[in-house]
C-alpha cells in the first residue's frame, strides 16, 4: 500500500499527534508555571505562594495522566512509519520519549521556578523513573488486556492484575533501585523513642532521598520512612512527633489494614477499559467511570478519618502537642503545599494545627485555583479536535473525484473503513482495478461491515482472481449481509469463472 499513497500521507498522522502531545506534555505546563509565577509576590505569605505553586505541580501531573491516551491515540494510525511499526515498539518508544518531557519540565518547575532542593538533572531523573514502576505496570496490564471479557485469556489477565496490584504494596523493595535506604542512627533513635512511648515495638526505618518533606507508614512491612528533606529540616522533637503519627498508621485495627489493602485494586476496572469496551461499548465505559467516581470517593473520606485519627494518636503521646502542630507547619511551607485544598486526604491545616493547640497566625486562602487544569484540559480538546476534525475540513469546497480528503483521514488513522474505500472507488473509476484490490482488501480487513466486501468480490472477478473472490464471497456471508449484496456477489463469481474458468 506504501507504493500506492503520495509519502506526506505517511508522515502527516504522526507529526500531528507528536506535535499535540509535545504541546500538551511540555508546552501546556510550562504556560501554566509561567501565568503561576507572574502571580505571586515576594511578600505573599507562603499560604498565598503554595496555592499559586498546587497549579504548577498539577499540569505537570495532569500532562503526565495524558501520555498512554496519546499513545493510544497514535497507534492507532495505520499508515506511514508508524503504521509499519509494531503497536507495543512504537508505543514504548513514545511513552519514553514522553515521559522524558514530563521529567524535565517537572526538574525545571521544582528547581528553577519553585527553587527546590532537587538533585541534578540525572539522579532526579533516576528517581522519577523509580516512582512511575506502578504506572508502567498498569500501563502494561491495560495494552495486555484481551478484547472482550468473554475471552478465555481474561483468567490469566485477572490474575496478572492481582500480582501487579500486589506489588504496590511492597513499595519498599524499590530499595534496591536506590529510591529507600536504612536509616542513620539519629533517625532510628527518634523512632525508638517515639515506639518507647506508645509501647509498641520499633519498626524498621528508612529513608527515601526527595526534596519534598513528607513521612509514610508501612504497616504490612513494619516499616516507616522519611525522606531525606524531613530529616534535614526537622527537629529531633518534630521527627518525634511525626513519627508518633505514622506509628498510628500501624496500630490501625484489622478492617481499616484490609480496606487499605483493598485500595490497591481500586484501579484494576481502569486498566480493563478495553475489554469493557469491547463487551458492553461506550455504556459499560460510563459505568466504569462512574464506578471509580464511587470508589474514589469512599476512599478520599477513609483516607482522611484514618489521617485524623493519626493526627489525635501523636497528640495524646506528647507532652507538648504544639510540637507536632510546629512540625505540620514546617512540612506545608518548606515543600510549598497548599494549606487549603478543595478534597484533602489529610484534612485543612488549619484544623490540624487547631487540633494540636496552635493559634493559626493565617486567614486560610481559598483553594488553589483550577485553572491549570482548566486550561490543560482545553488544550487537549483543542488539539484533539483538530486532529479529529482535519480530514472533514480537507472535505469543504474540496473536489470530491479528489483523493486529497481521503488520504487526510488515511493519514490520520482512527476513521474506520471509510478513507481505503473512498481511494478504491476512485481506483475503480481510473480503471486500476490492482489499486481498487488494494484499498479493498485493507477495507475489508479494518470493518467489520459486509460493504467492502462486496466491492472486492467485483474487483478480484474482473481481475480474473476466481479463486480469491469466492473467499471474499465466502466472508461477506459470514458477517450476515444483505441478501441483495451476495445475490450481486454471486454474479459476479460466477461471471469470473464463465470468463476466466478457474481464474488467474
Amino acid at each position: 500500500m506504501r507504493s500506492l499513497v503520495p509519502g506526506w500521507v505517511e508522515w502527516l498522522g504522526p507529526l500531528l499527534f507528536l506535535l499535540g502531545m509535545a504541546a500538551i506534555v511540555g508546552f501546556v505546563p510550562v504556560v501554566v508555571v509561567r501565568m503561576s509565577v507572574l502571580r505571586v509576590e515576594p511578600t505573599d505569605h507562603w499560604t498565598a505562594q503554595a496555592r499559586l505553586v498546587h497549579a504548577a505541580r498539577v499540569s505537570v501531573i495532569w500532562a503526565a495522566a495524558t501520555v498512554p491516551a496519546g499513545m493510544w491515540l497514535l497507534s492507532t494510525i495505520t499508515i506511514g512509519p508508524v503504521g509499519w511499526l509494531p503497536q507495543w515498539l512504537f508505543g514504548l518508544a513514545g511513552a519514553a520519549g514522553a515521559v522524558l518531557m514530563v521529567a524535565r519540565v517537572s526538574w525545571w518547575i521544582e528547581g528553577s521556578v519553585l527553587q527546590q532542593p532537587v538533585p541534578g538533572w540525572s539522579p532526579f531523573l533516576g528517581r522519577f523513573l523509580v516512582r512511575i514502576i506502578p504506572l508502567a505496570g498498569i500501563i502494561i496490564l491495560a495494552l495486555a488486556a484481551p478484547a472482550r471479557l468473554s475471552s478465555p485469556r481474561m483468567i490469566l489477565w485477572m490474575l496478572f492484575a492481582f500480582a501487579v496490584a500486589m506489588s504496590l504494596r511492597f513499595q519498599l523493595e524499590l530499595a534496591g533501585f536506590g529510591l529507600a535506604e536504612h536509616s542513620d542512627e539519629r533517625l532510628t533513635a527518634i523512632v525508638g523513642r517515639a515506639a518507647t512511648r506508645v509501647g509498641v515495638e520499633v519498626p524498621a526505618v528508612f529513608i527515601i532521598e526527595h526534596h519534598q518533606p513528607n513521612a509514610f507508614a508501612f504497616p504490612w512491612r513494619g516499616a516507616v520512612a522519611f525522606t531525606s528533606r524531613a530529616v534535614a529540616e526537622l527537629s529531633d522533637d518534630e521527627l518525634e512527633s511525626v513519627a508518633l503519627h505514622e506509628l498510628g498508621h500501624m496500630a490501625e485495627s484489622t478492617s481499616s489494614a484490609v480496606l487499605r489493602q483493598a485500595t490497591h485494586f481500586i484501579w484494576i476496572p481502569l486498566a480493563a477499559i478495553k475489554p469493557v469496551l469491547g463487551s458492553f461499548g461506550s455504556t459499560g465505559l460510563l459505568a466504569v467511570v462512574a464506578m471509580l467516581a464511587g470508589l474514589l470517593m469512599v476512599v478520599r473520606r477513609f483516607a482522611a478519618s484514618m489521617e485524623a485519627k493519626s493526627d489525635e494518636h501523636a497528640i495524646a503521646h506528647l507532652d507538648e502537642s504544639g510540637t507536632y502542630g510546629g512540625a505540620l507547619e514546617k512540612i506545608y511551607r518548606i515543600g510549598l503545599i497548599p494549606a487549603v485544598l478543595r478534597r484533602p486526604s489529610h484534612g485543612q491545616l488549619k484544623d490540624r494545627l487547631e487540633a494540636a493547640g496552635l493559634d493559626v497566625d493565617f486567614e486560610p486562602p481559598a483553594p488553589p485555583p483550577m485553572r491549570a487544569l482548566v486550561a490543560a484540559t482545553m488544550a487537549a480538546i483543542l488539539v484533539g479536535l483538530a486532529i479529529l476534525a482535519a480530514p472533514y475540513i480537507a472535505m469543504i469546497g474540496a473536489d470530491l473525484s479528489s483523493p486529497t480528503p481521503a488520504r487526510v483521514a488515511l493519514a490520520l488513522g482512527s476513521y474506520g473503513s471509510w478513507p481505503f474505500e473512498r481511494l478504491g472507488q476512485l481506483a475503480d473509476v481510473d480503471r486500476d482495478f490492482e489499486a481498487a484490490e488494494v484499498f479493498y482488501a485493507a477495507a475489508a480487513e479494518v470493518s467489520p461491515h459486509p460493504d467492502p466486501l462486496v466491492d472486492l468480490v467485483y474487483v478480484r472477478s474482473v481481475l480474473g482472481r476466481c479463486r480469491e473472490a469466492q473467499d471474499a464471497l465466502t466472508s461477506l456471508t459470514e458477517r450476515n449481509a444483505l441478501p441483495g449484496d451476495v445475490s450481486l456477489a454471486e454474479e459476479w463469481v460466477e461471471w469470473c469463472r464463465q470468463q476466466w474458468g478457474d481464474g488467474i
